[in-house]
């Protein structure tokens, strides 16, 4: 009979205990948010899909009249080429005058990327021509949308969706280079 009350109120002891969990965590504001229209804030260095960024006003102006390179900071050097263990970048490039190379292509293919930062770290190009985006939510239907060329990866590099041009617009990531 007496382990009978004692098992009683061990169980009484117990639910008393889950019970105040339960209480003490209804008082506290909800965790959850409401996502597509609210969204919680990505780390500062957190590394998204990749994109290329344009050179300032000023750089476009010192560059050499011969030469049309556009306006990616990109000088075809294959660094993060060669860095990608995956090989999911492809550069095409041609030589121009005065010996440097002019960017005729360049594409990533996402269905292979592993997102690990090697070309954005190899890239020799002051505040870096290849960087991560904070952008997480790219969707695709099909294996061929996930290869970016230079015009979806030049959006991307200005923090403009690629497949919603008219969208919100997101921020770079501080990922292998200084805070701006």
């Amino acid at each position: 009979m007496f382990d009978y009350l004692a098992g009683c109120f061990r169980g009484a002891t117990n639910l008393v205990k889950g019970l105040n969990v339960t209480f003490r965590t209804m008082l506290e504001p909800p965790v959850t948010i409401l996502y597509p229209y609210q969204k919680k804030k990505v780390a500062e260095r957190y590394r998204g899909i990749m994109g290329l960024t344009a050179k300032a006003k000023e750089d476009m102006k010192k560059q050499e009249a011969g030469v049309e390179s556009g306006e990616l900071k990109c000088i075809s050097c294959f660094k993060c080429m060669e860095a990608c263990p995956v090989e999911c970048i492809d550069i095409q490039r041609e030589r121009g005058g005065k010996g440097k190379f002019i960017l005729k292509g360049f594409s990533i293919n996402f269905a292979r990327c592993t997102f690990c930062g090697l070309c954005v770290d190899a890239c020799p190009v002051d505040d870096k021509a290849i960087v991560h985006s904070r952008h997480f939510e790219e969707v695709f239907f099909e294996r061929k949308e996930m290869v970016f060329d230079m015009d979806k990866l030049s959006l991307v590099g200005t923090g403009i969706r690629p497949n919603d041009p008219q969208g919100e617009r997101f921020e770079l990531s501080t990922f292998g280079r200084e805070p701006e």
